[in-house]
């Protein structure tokens, strides 16, 4: 079922979450994989990426209509958060940033048919890959993940500015090679993963690079 029949059809009565008590702040929780980021509203952008990617598998699974409203909040609260962080002097929290700002970009943006320039992703993508503070972190699911979103996402064509990471993923792919997709699959779903958008694509690029 089409990503837009699930999340774009606005509901009659959409449903709102709760509003907490102002004299009470939940106490801040990560998510899994949250506990590589280093700084704590990154982290919290994570965790709302975490939830929606949660929040939309699930109604996909039971064919219901997701509100406009909550796309809209969702998008508008982390990529405008993304945009004004700056994690010069952090390579790792700078490569999680970009892979949220791709996987918001391919998720929110180009699923209503918005396509923006993309040149600033292409060059600080690669960029942060090749830090050799992080390259030196070897083929962790991380960068698995972080090198397959940026395929969906951004390095769509076999362009020269495109053509490194296909060796990366082939590379980091290498390493995992006793893995079938569905065990692959699994690992990048413990990430930030949509199946109705990312399933099919994510299993092509796998196979063209095994």
């Amino acid at each position: 079922m089409p990503l837009q029949t699930i999340i774009y059809q606005p509901q009659t009565k959409p449903t709102s979450p709760p509003t907490p008590c102002r004299d009470h702040k939940p106490p801040y929780r990560k998510d899994q994989y949250t506990n590589i980021i280093t700084d704590e509203k990154l982290a919290e952008v994570w965790d709302t990426l975490s939830n929606f990617c949660r929040l939309v598998d699930s109604v996909a699974d039971k064919n219901i209509k997701l509100s406009d409203q909550i796309l809209l909040n969702t998008m508008g609260s982390v990529m405008y958060a993304l945009l004004r962080m700056n994690f010069s002097t952090n390579p790792m929290n700078e490569a999680i940033r970009l892979g949220m700002l791709a996987f918001c970009s391919h998720s929110f943006l180009e699923r209503r048919g918005i396509h923006l320039p993309n040149a600033y992703l292409c060059e600080n993508y690669k960029t942060c890959f090749e830090d050799p503070n992080n390259r030196a972190r070897g083929a962790s699911p991380f960068w698995m993940w972080f090198l397959m979103i940026g395929k969906i996402s951004v390095f769509t064509s076999d362009t020269d500015d495109s053509a490194w990471i296909k060796p990366s993923l082939r590379e980091n792919l290498g390493l995992n090679k006793d893995y079938s997709w569905l065990q692959l699959r699994l690992i990048l779903k413990s990430f930030l993963w949509i199946d109705i958008l990312h399933d099919a694509p994510g299993k092509i690029i796998v196979e063209s690079v095994s």
